[in-house]
C-alpha cells in the first residue's frame, strides 16, 4: 500500500471510530433523557388518547369531567413522581378488579360497531343490553374467558401464535357477523341467569375508589371542562341553546 492509500485507510478507520463514538455518545444521552424523562414521556403519550375517547364516549358530561379529571390528576402525578411505577401497577390492578373494565370493553363495542353497523335501531339497542349483560357476566365471575372467546368468534380470527385471537376492525365484520354475536351474548347471559336489565355502573365512582384503594389516599383533582368534540361520522351536531331569555330562531323558510 502507498503512502496515500494508506492515510485513506486510516481517515476511513478514523471516519468510522469518530461516527461510532458520536452515535456512542447520543446513545448514552438519549439514554438519560429516557431515563430522567420516561415518566413524561409516558404520561405524555398515553393520556391525550386516553382523554379523547373519554370525551367521546357515552357518559354524560359530568361522568366525563369527573374520569378525565382522575386520569390527568393521575398522570400528573407519576410524572411528579408522587406516584411510583409500583403503585401505578397497583392502580392498575385495582382498576381491572373493578367493574370499569369490562363495561369499558361494552363502550368501546357499541362505539366501534354497533354504532357504525346497519342493524335497525331495535337491533342496537337489543346489542347493547346483551353486550352489557355479558360484561356483568364476567365481572361478577358467572362467565370465563372461554366463553367470552366463544361470543366473540364470529368477529374474531386467529391470532399471530394460533393460541390467541384478535378481534376484526369493524370494516371487516358484517352485520351478520354482529348478529351471531349478539346471540350468542344473549345464550350466555342466560345460562349465567343474568338479568335482563342494563349495566350500570358508577364510572367515575368506582375509578376513584380503585385508585383509593391502590394508593391509599385521593388523588389531588383539578376539575375541568370537556374539549368539544367533532360528531361521528353521519352524526349532526348538537343544536345550540340560545341564551337564557332568547327563543330559537324559527324553523324552516
Amino acid at each position: 500500500l502507498s503512502v496515500r492509500e494508506g492515510w485513506r485507510r486510516g481517515d476511513c478507520l478514523t471516519g468510522c471510530l469518530v461516527v461510532l463514538g458520536v452515535l456512542a455518545i447520543l446513545g448514552v444521552i438519549g439514554g438519560i433523557w429516557l431515563a430522567n424523562n420516561w415518566r413524561d414521556l409516558a404520561a405524555d403519550v398515553l393520556t391525550p388518547p386516553l382523554v379523547e375517547a373519554i370525551e367521546r364516549s357515552d357518559m354524560t358530561e359530568e361522568d366525563k369531567i369527573r374520569v378525565i379529571a382522575q386520569v390527568e390528576a393521575l398522570a400528573q402525578e407519576f410524572r411528579e413522581k408522587k406516584i411510583s411505577l409500583e403503585e401505578m401497577g397497583r392502580v392498575i390492578e385495582k382498576i381491572a378488579e373493578s367493574p370499569v373494565l369490562p363495561l369499558a370493553a361494552v363502550m368501546f363495542v357499541e362505539d366501534q360497531y354497533i354504532r357504525r353497523s346497519g342493524l335497525s335501531e331495535e337491533e342496537k339497542a337489543d346489542a347493547r343490553l346483551q353486550i352489557g349483560r355479558l360484561a356483568r357476566g364476567v365481572f361478577e365471575e358467572k362467565i370465563d374467558e372461554d366463553r367470552i372467546r366463544y361470543v366473540v368468534e364470529p368477529i374474531s380470527e386467529p391470532g399471530a401464535s394460533g393460541d390467541d385471537f384478535d378481534i376484526r376492525p369493524p370494516d371487516r365484520v358484517s352485520d351478520d357477523d354482529l348478529r351471531a354475536m349478539i346471540e350468542r351474548a344473549r345464550e350466555e347471559a342466560d345460562a349465567a341467569e343474568i338479568p335482563e336489565e342494563a349495566f350500570e355502573v358508577d364510572i367515575p365512582g368506582e375509578l376513584e375508589r380503585a385508585i383509593e384503594k391502590a394508593l391509599g389516599r385521593k388523588l389531588d383533582v383539578q376539575p375541568r371542562e370537556t374539549a368539544p368534540v367533532e360528531p361521528r361520522e353521519g352524526e349532526q351536531p348538537p343544536a345550540e341553546t340560545p341564551p337564557s331569555g332568547e327563543s330559537p330562531p324559527p324553523s324552516g323558510g
